[in-house]
This record gives C-alpha cells, structure tokens and sequence, in this order.
C-alpha cells in the first residue's frame, strides 16, 4: 500500500512524497475496501500549500 503525504506546506509538486507502507490486516468485524483512486480536490491543494486555515476548536 502507498501513502502520500508532506511535513511542512508548499507546492505540492515539492513537498509531497509518496511511501510505501504496511497493509494492515482487518480486525475482527472488520473489512479492508479497496480504494484504486483517490482525487486531490483544489480544497487539499489549499491545505497542502498551507493557505487554507486551520480548523478553530471546539467549545
């Protein structure tokens, strides 16, 4: 399984990286769904870029 992931903001094409890492096995009750395809929406680009703001907390 791959992950995609960064440690601090910038362009994407800079600071993202991809890794490879281990499947975990699905617990009891559990299932593992396949997921071929995930898009990246101009909303994770903000947040990669570090322009969207962080969420507040809650009360």
């Amino acid at each position: 399984m791959k992950r995609i992931f960064f440690n601090t903001h910038g362009e994407p094409n800079q600071v993202l990286q991809i890794e490879d890492i281990n499947t975990p096995e699905p617990g009891p009750d559990q299932v593992r769904v396949r997921i071929p395809l995930r898009p990246i929406h101009a909303i994770d680009l903000a947040w990669i870029r570090g322009v969207y703001p962080h969420p507040r907390p809650r009360p």
